[in-house]
């Protein structure tokens, strides 16, 4: 089992009320590429964990956002989502 182990963020803790939570791995991306997920936010990771994700998930029809709404990887944060939903994703995180 792995702890959360970063303060608590208010954007996190609204996202938890009204989304089911996963950690953002490279698994749960994958997720997103297979139709079994919406969308996963990871703020964790690096250029280097974003680039092959972004590939999979936008040849799968997804669609990759940085949060400014750009397609840089290199911002600390990456959003995936199933293409449909990408601008409800980003108006939650706006909140």
């Amino acid at each position: 089992m792995t702890a959360w182990t970063h303060p608590t963020d208010p954007l996190i803790e609204r996202l938890k009320a009204s989304a089911r939570w996963v950690e953002p791995a490279v698994d749960n991306i994958l997720r997103v590429a297979e139709g079994e997920l919406e969308a996963v936010v990871d703020r964790l990771g690096k250029a280097w964990d974003h680039a092959p994700a972004v590939v999979l998930v936008e040849e799968a029809g997804g669609a990759f956002s940085d949060p400014e709404g750009g397609q840089r990887v290199d911002l600390d944060e990456a959003r995936y989502t199933n293409g449909h939903i990408r601008a409800q994703l980003a108006a939650l995180l706006a909140k």
